[in-house]
């Protein structure tokens, strides 16, 4: 008895040795919300007043390195004042849109801050602000002024980097009613204030072109790691740039699901005319526009047409590898004079009537009065209600949906799609999104509510720092949240 015994134990055992799943080691790229440890808050200098500072501005950001955060200014060098403080470098921001200007600041270790004391009091009085490293300047040397002058349009600088070699790269776009417009829109600059040396403006891609069309397509500047630029960009060692935008804009039209990605080389200044088109462009990411389909989108379930990502950054960090974009989801118009939704109940209520009859839930329409009837407005960039014709009218400027209004968002798209965008085997149209943080508990109030929203987004590929700025997060002053990002040595996959 005991010899069949130890037969059926010996069988089984081989069995299950034989049938035991496969354990195999994966490098993990992708990047979650498990990767990100959060150090605390930071915020920029504190101007002499409300235009004179990063106030309503911030939208977008990117770190500079302690070697390269040294400026000229006025005949004197300005130096990160704290490189050995555990958080080396600098940030470079856009301003106030009313200033049109960037500038640079110093990185302070950042202070986590409890729920009571976010508040714009604490933000003055409080807060580890940095110092000013480069002043405010005009990165466009005058360019973007004479384009308003001639154009009338809506200009603002949009962003600007600092390359390896020290050049400036900076970017301006006309923001409102772009669907007719494709100025050339960006400049190469020293970052001196006194002498910033313009070369430019030039438009990436031909012009003319609706997949290249610069003010809908090219507002965010970044950087591209060279490994990836020279395994499938034909980088050769040259540093390659990135220029990306919400691709709908102001005006246009059309809205799109996500951002855009165009890859070109930005270490060698282009030898064409100015104003010139660069057309050794290759896009990585972009979306249809699509009206009225918003319901439809496959990569991007429930898009609205304030869905919006200002701002990306490349990671190239240990096993991280990717782009992360700041985002807004399902966000309203709620500007022009919108009441606040969470005193004023007309706001997300009773302020549109379907066909002269029952209200829209959730609706407020610009320009319309409360009852009045707005049917094909609210169709024109509402949700898809089935058998309503879009009215083509302000629609846009609806408020609706479930308060919170706002979802600020962390997304990623991995590397390994952007490859095969490269490499000719992905559509760049094909690029899946991952949403990684998502109205997170760190985030500060917006004016005593829950509406919430993401700005510049910077990292430092040296110590896997993120900073990602929160527009608005105090009043009109944004805040800066710090994160670590964690490396990581694979998982196990049964």
């Amino acid at each position: 008895m005991k010899k069949i015994i130890l037969m059926v134990l010996i069988v089984l055992l081989a069995y299950g040795c034989a049938h035991k799943p496969m354990v195999t080691e994966k490098p993990i790229n992708s990047i979650t919300s498990a990767d990100l440890t959060y150090l605390g808050v930071i915020a920029p200098p504190i101007g002499s007043d409300l235009h004179h500072n990063f106030a309503r501005g911030s939208i977008r950001c990117s770190y500079v390195p302690s070697n390269l955060c040294s400026f000229t200014v006025s005949g004197q060098t300005v130096n990160d004042p704290s490189p050995n403080d555990g958080y080396p470098g600098c940030i470079i921001c856009n301003s106030h849109p009313d200033l049109d200007y960037i500038s640079a600041f110093e990185i302070k270790p950042p202070a986590i801050v409890s729920a009571s004391d976010r508040t714009a009091s604490y933000w003055t009085n409080s807060l580890p602000h940095g110092a000013t490293v480069l002043p405010w300047m005009d990165c466009t040397g005058g360019i973007m002024d004479k384009y308003k002058a001639a154009t009338r349009g809506n200009f603002d600088i949009a962003s600007a980097i600092i390359l390896p070699n020290g050049d400036g790269l900076c970017q301006f776009y006309d923001w409102y009613n772009t669907g007719a417009t494709d100025y050339p829109s960006a400049v190469w600059f020293t970052p001196n204030p006194i002498a910033p040396n313009v070369q430019g403006p030039y438009n990436w891609g031909p012009t003319g072109n609706d997949v290249y069309h610069v003010n809908k397509t090219g507002a965010n500047l970044g950087l591209i790691p060279k490994a990836f630029s020279d395994a499938y960009l034909s980088g050769k060692g040259h540093q390659f740039c990135f220029v990306g935008y919400n691709r709908g804009g102001s005006g246009g039209q059309k809205s799109s699901p996500g951002p855009t990605l165009y890859a070109f080389d930005c270490e060698s200044r282009p030898g064409i005319a100015q104003p010139g088109p660069i057309t050794a462009v290759t896009p990585l990411l972009y979306y249809f526009q699509r009206q009225n389909a918003y319901d439809n989108e496959p990569l991007m379930p429930g898009h609205t047409p304030k869905d919006e990502c200002v701002d990306q950054v490349w990671i190239n960090y240990q096993n991280k590898r990717g782009v992360l974009a700041s985002c807004v989801k399902g966000g309203p118009y709620w500007w022009y004079g919108m009441p606040d939704p969470s005193t004023d109940p007309k706001a997300q209520r009773n302020g549109c009537l379907w066909n002269g009859g029952a209200p829209i839930w959730n609706s407020r329409v610009y320009g319309k009065t409360a009852g009045a009837d707005c049917s094909t407005e609210w169709y024109a960039w509402g949700p898809s209600i089935a058998g309503k014709k879009d009215g083509g009218s302000k629609g846009y400027h609806a408020v609706y949906g479930e308060f919170p209004l706002y979802h600020a968002e962390l997304v990623f798209y991995d590397e390994d799609e952007l490859r095969e965008v490269a490499m000719g085997t992905r559509k760049p149209t094909n690029v899946h999104r991952n949403v990684i943080l998502d109205n997170p508990p760190e985030l500060w109030s917006i004016g005593g509510n829950t509406a919430y929203g993401y700005g510049g987004i910077a990292f430092d590929s040296t110590n896997g720092l993120l900073y990602l700025m929160q527009k608005a997060g105090a009043g009109d002053n944004p805040v800066m949240h710090v994160y670590q990002l964690n490396g990581g040595i694979g998982e196990q996959i049964q």
